[in-house]
């Protein structure tokens, strides 16, 4: 957390966050605790951008979800970016779109300052 803290910090660092929901919605959710599915991502993915914004300018949060529900996202989209993923039954299927997606950002400078 505190080499976290310290990147977070340092304004001269461009950060990308990147987060990637679970191949489908009905198996493998995230937990908290490995009991409670997280709910509300999109909720928690405001929180943290709020805060950021507070703090710095240059991140990008990236958001690669099966669940579709781009509609829930923020209009901030200077630093909120979202990706729909197709479903997949688990996350070898899952891998080679990601992977694809992703490259595709790299080359078109997406991801970077």
């Amino acid at each position: 957390m505190e080499r976290l803290k310290q990147i977070i910090l340092d304004k001269d660092i461009f950060i990308n966050f990147v987060y990637v929901s679970v191949s489908s919605p009905n198996v493998g959710n995230y937990t908290i605790d490995g009991v409670e599915p997280i709910q509300q991502l999109y909720e928690y993915v405001e929180k943290i951008n709020s805060i950021l914004k507070d703090i710095r300018t240059n991140y990008k949060i990236l958001i690669f979800d099966t669940n579709k529900h781009c509609d829930t996202i923020s209009s901030d989209v200077l630093h909120i970016a979202y990706y729909d993923l197709e479903q997949k039954t688990n996350w070898t299927e899952l891998l080679p779109e990601l992977i694809d997606k992703c490259n595709n950002l790299i080359n078109t400078n997406v991801i970077h300052k």
